[in-house]
């Protein structure tokens, strides 16, 4: 089976890049709540994609019924220690006091990932937890649990949730968030091509951003991936809708009908609204 390559949600990816389209190149659309549901979702998903590389590239190590108790040690994406516990069916990614990943990111702490089966597993549960877990700086606390939902004869299924996420900055400012999502892998699953995915993904999210304001993002339209694009350099999803709600302003975010583009148009109701397209670098 092809190793999976997770997308990031790109609904993110507008929000990491600050909403920063300006209208008429002057009033900038910043949105605290929307630039902190990106960071929060990027640094889970970062998280998800850890411990589905480590979970799937040692598939054949996580015996699930034996009765010996196995410990490996072995390298991560050449920082970082995996130990994998067979007994108790537990892993610990050790990246000590602090090592430079070759995604160019700095993580120091520990993830924590308990499993009941194999990622691809029908019926299995993965549950990742941290302990003083920093990424650049950024302290990344939370429970997330991935659960494996797919159907006899279906495409491969997985239901997300994050409970207690927050993160902490170098200056002291937290954001808590909570999300739960399904993601759908609709095509490319079963060959080892990574460049002809489709994935389907639905969902909300909630919390309270760095100045203390709570928000809701949700997607109103299934965000559809396609990894095909990614040979052009375009991470964001094709199509979909997803709606950030706080202090009773609405951005609406549609990324478009399918094509490989970068553009996305936002349409802001409230103070200060209107309708914006511009491209996501």
């Amino acid at each position: 089976m092809k190793k999976i390559i997770f997308p990031i949600l790109a609904f993110l990816l507008v929000g990491s890049m600050a909403f920063v389209g300006c209208r008429n190149k002057k009033e900038p659309l910043f949105d605290q709540s929307a630039v902190d549901n990106a960071q929060a979702d990027a640094q889970f998903n970062d998280l998800d994609n850890i411990v589905s590389d480590v979970m799937i590239e040692n598939n054949n190590n996580l015996r699930t019924t034996g009765e010996d108790i196995e410990e490996r040690t072995l390298r991560f994406r050449n920082c970082g220690t995996v130990t994998i516990n067979t007994a108790t069916k537990t892993i610990v990614i050790d990246f000590g006091t602090g090592t430079t990943c070759n995604d160019g990111r700095t993580r120091r702490g520990k993830i924590i990932i308990t499993y009941t089966g194999r990622y691809m597993t029908p019926g299995s549960v993965i549950t990742t937890t941290t302990q003083d877990y920093f990424v650049n700086d950024v302290k990344v606390e939370g429970i997330k649990v991935v659960t494996n939902v797919t159907q006899p004869g279906q495409v491969p299924t997985h239901t997300i949730s994050v409970r207690n996420g927050k993160l902490t900055f170098p200056d002291g400012t937290t954001f808590t968030w909570q999300t739960d999502r399904v993601r759908v892998w609709q095509q490319g699953s079963g060959d080892s091509n990574p460049f002809n995915d489709v994935f389907q993904i639905t969902g909300n999210a909630s919390g309270t951003n760095r100045r203390g304001v709570n928000f809701t993002a949700e997607i109103t339209t299934p965000l559809i991936v396609k990894t095909e694009c990614w040979l052009q350099g375009i991470r964001k999803p094709v199509s979909g809708v997803y709606v950030v709600t706080s202090e009773n302003r609405q951005k609406t975010v549609d990324f478009g009908n399918g094509a490989c583009d970068r553009n996305v148009t936002v349409t802001i109701t409230g103070n200060g609204g209107g309708t914006f397209t511009f491209p996501l670098n």
